[in-house]
């Protein structure tokens, strides 16, 4: 039985041989007359020779990782083999009503008896070492995803099949690679290396990844190719049906299609269809009124008479580069060369892509051993390398390393669309200004550190006090002041500019008004006001008071109020 088959029902063509897989990895070469196709079912007659595919003809390879579960985990035997003999036998589980149930089993817990499906505990009954982690989902789809981005340099078109495969679809990338016998093998090299440099525990693997390519004009007959563990390449349509033949049904992908994927696998097998050669061989009208259209859907995508729409992954963009030095050392100016060459290699990505980028991280290693990290952020985001570099000399000054470094390295993942900016036809005033800006706020962040940047927030509050608060520095551009709005009539008196206004000093600690004459301070005149101002009765804080602009005996203009509760007179605020 296929441990990679997650369900006690699925079984392979050829059951009897003794292992997880039908297939080893060993995959055989496809040389121009698809000899592999014969392991489909295909007579001589059927097969195809790859360099004569027609340009019209989709060509869909899926990449099927039966092993990805128990790649993402940690286990605690490194270095040793997923298969090893030499470890102990490694278990993924998962939880289903309340129970432990085997979702995989490396080969040395497939030779012990422990297959998929099994309870945990009659898992440990056959073995007694086991070495069990629980599935982690987001660990697996973040290996997918991580793989598909690699495998982007083949075709822009590569879908990520949840939970366990990818589909790449190659028809214009064929004339490119030479053939598509030859861009099958570039695949099956790039696909070795990355999951060889992915894979954890394998430092001294002795079998190769796991893996399983197969490819049809459909993606649905590819995915059931690899994972039925057919390494078969097809590139007609008519070909599709006879490939698939002697396959189970049980390798249809019914989740999501019927309502009860083991209820409708269960009624084919009681109208005697076993294979999908049994299920072509059957009217679609008969099969539709007994299951649903979907069902008949799915086999018109399989054989490509139905439209299958595969959305294509898009990757963030991201950077990545190194540089190795020609000598060790720990000189600021040869780092600072070296940087710079990097920033500039990053500034000309970001051009090239119409992009910006917040954050950068440059590391210095010795001998690959990371001896510093440098992290320089730019909250507006920029791709300039006029902006980055005085931010770069700045981190440079303050940098302190405990060893000669010989080789650099830069990232960036913070990457934005540039934002297009209304600028002058000659004068960039508006962008410089708020470049300009940011530029300071970084330069005070590295001079001054991160916890020691504040910035005023308003607060959706009416009492004074608790209108203004501190923000850190990192939310700054979030909370940009407005631009005041210009005075049309210039004669206009300042008071009236007061009216309804509020002043921006405030004191910390409103001052009693002692001097009263006839319920009003002494010697000041009311511009405007009275403004009340009633709130604060949920929290305990409440107040009640009559707020009015006022101008004191030094003529200036202040903000007063009058305590409702005791009918004193405070000095509040102060305008410019």
């Amino acid at each position: 039985m296929r441990r990679s088959i997650r369900s006690t029902e699925l079984a392979l063509t050829d059951a009897s041989k003794p292992s997880r897989f039908k297939h080893r990895l060993d995959h055989p070469h496809l040389s121009p007359g698809i000899t592999s196709i014969k392991t489909a079912g295909l007579s001589s007659a059927d097969q195809v020779n790859p360099d004569n595919v027609s340009s019209t003809q989709a060509v869909w390879l899926a990449v099927y990782l039966p092993d990805v579960c128990l790649a993402v985990c940690d286990w605690d035997d490194i270095g040793l083999n997923l298969g090893s003999d030499s470890g102990k036998p490694r278990l993924v589980i998962e939880q289903k009503r309340g129970q432990s149930i085997v979702y995989a089993a490396c080969e040395f817990a497939f030779e012990a008896g422990i297959t998929a499906g099994m309870k945990l505990l009659s898992a440990q009954a056959l073995c007694s070492e086991l070495q069990v982690r629980e599935r982690q989902p987001d660990k697996e789809r973040q290996h997918l995803i991580s793989l598909a981005e690699n495998l982007q340099v083949f075709t822009p078109m590569v879908h990520v099949e949840l939970p366990d495969a990818i589909l790449l679809e190659v028809r214009d990338s064929i004339n490119l690679f030479g053939g598509l016998a030859a861009l099958y093998d570039s695949l099956q090299h790039s696909l070795h290396s990355f999951l060889t440099s992915n894979a954890k525990g394998q430092k001294e693997a002795s079998e190769s990844p796991c893996f399983i390519l197969a490819g049809t004009p459909t993606p649905e007959a590819s995915l059931i190719l690899a994972r039925a563990g057919q390494p078969a390449l097809i590139t007609e349509i008519a070909a599709i049906k006879t490939a698939l033949s002697s396959l189970p049904v049980s390798y249809l992908p019914l989740a999501g299609v019927v309502k009860n994927a083991k209820r409708s696998f269960r009624q084919l097998h009681d109208m005697g269809v076993d294979n999908l050669q049994d299920l072509w061989r059957l009217p679609l009208s008969g099969l539709k009124e007994r299951f649903s259209d979907n069902f008949i859907t799915l086999l018109e995508r399989i054989q490509g008479k139905a439209i299958d729409v595969r959305p294509a992954h898009e990757s963030k963009p991201c950077f990545s580069q190194s540089l190795d030095l020609e000598t060790e050392t720990d000189s600021r100016q040869w780092l600072s060369y070296g940087c710079e060459h990097l920033l500039e290699q990053l500034c000309d990505w970001l051009g090239t892509i119409n992009a910006v980028t917040s954050q950068m991280e440059f590391v210095f290693l010795h001998n690959n051993r990371v001896i510093e990290r440098m992290n320089i952020g730019n909250r507006q985001g920029n791709a300039h390398k006029s902006q980055w570099l005085p931010l770069l000399n700045l981190y440079l000054e303050r940098q302190v390393l405990v060893e000669p470094v010989n080789r650099l390295q830069l990232h960036s993942q913070h990457v934005y669309p540039a934002h297009l900016q209304n600028l002058d036809l000659f004068r960039q005033s508006s962008l410089a200004g708020c470049d300009d800006w940011s530029t300071t706020l970084a330069e005070l962040s590295i001079r001054l550190g991160e916890s020691h940047l504040f910035f005023l927030n308003t607060q959706a509050d009416h009492r004074p006090e608790k209108q203004l608060t501190l923000f850190s520095s990192e939310d700054a551009l979030s909370h940009r002041p407005e631009c005041p709005k210009a005075v049309s009539d210039k004669s206009q008196l300042a008071s009236n500019n007061l009216i309804g206004s509020r002043p921006c000093w405030l004191l910390n600690k409103a001052q009693r008004l002692d001097k009263l004459l006839s319920g009003w301070p002494a010697s000041y005149q009311r511009i405007s006001g009275p403004e009340r101002i009633e709130s604060g009765w949920w929290d305990g804080v409440d107040m009640r008071r009559d707020y009015y602009v006022m101008q004191d005996t030094q003529s200036r203009h202040v903000w007063v109020y009058r305590d409702l509760e005791n009918q004193h007179w405070f000095l509040h605020g102060l305008f410019a």
